[in-house]
């Protein structure tokens, strides 16, 4: 009597635990940032297909959701690559340039992120 209880906890914390791991990846990357942080948006981001309409918003928010993942992970050059490609295809927004700006000035490319800022 006692295993069948044992086994049948096992077995009903190891489902509960799979659904606490899958939930994440079941919200927008926006609500996962907002309720678990950078790291796990993150990794949520990375698996999404870019938004083919580069002017609508769902567009801007992928893009700078995953500039500042990249920001936040201190892959600069890769920001300041991905940025600048999707700058060069939709335009500049404020937003994205502060991005830009602030990778460019780790990488120690000084007067190009003084351009970015202003």
């Amino acid at each position: 009597m006692k295993s069948k209880f044992a086994r049948g906890l096992i077995a009903a914390s190891l489902s509960i635990g799979n659904v606490a791991l899958a939930a994440p990846f079941q919200k927008e990357p926006i609500d996962t940032l907002k309720d678990e942080g950078w790291f796990k948006a993150c990794l949520q981001i990375d698996d999404l297909q870019e938004p083919a309409d580069t002017a609508g918003k769902e567009w801007r928010d992928h893009v700078s959701l995953k500039a500042a993942c990249l920001a936040e992970a201190r892959r600069d050059a890769e920001a300041v690559a991905f940025l600048e490609e999707k700058m060069a295809r939709a335009g500049r927004s404020p937003q994205l340039l502060d991005f830009l700006g602030t990778s460019q000035f780790r990488l120690g490319q000084n007067a190009e992120a003084a351009a970015s800022f202003e």
